[in-house]
């Protein structure tokens, strides 16, 4: 399965998601993602990348750091998910 493209979100709905569910973290993988799955092993993942935030799907059944929609390199400019 390919990666899901991401799209820009508002601040607001970032903010939002980071509320919905804990937030799960995966070492080596930009941003964070929502804990329950939207189907099987696919689930939402939002990062902070360049001041702007952004919104995406994962298939965490292959391996995140390389099936995620970014590339592991701009983890370290994501970093961790703010407090709202």
């Amino acid at each position: 399965m390919a990666s899901f493209p991401l799209s820009r979100i508002t601040q607001r709905f970032y903010d939002a998601m980071l509320g919905v569910l804990p937030p799960q973290y995966i070492k080596g993988v930009a941003g964070f993602f929502l804990s329950e799955a939207a189907t099987q092993n696919i689930h939402a993942q939002f990062i902070v990348h360049g001041g702007c935030t952004y919104g995406g799907y994962a298939d965490l059944a292959r391996d995140p750091a390389r099936s995620g929609p970014l590339p592991t390199s701009l983890n370290s400019k994501a970093g961790p998910a703010r407090a709202p």
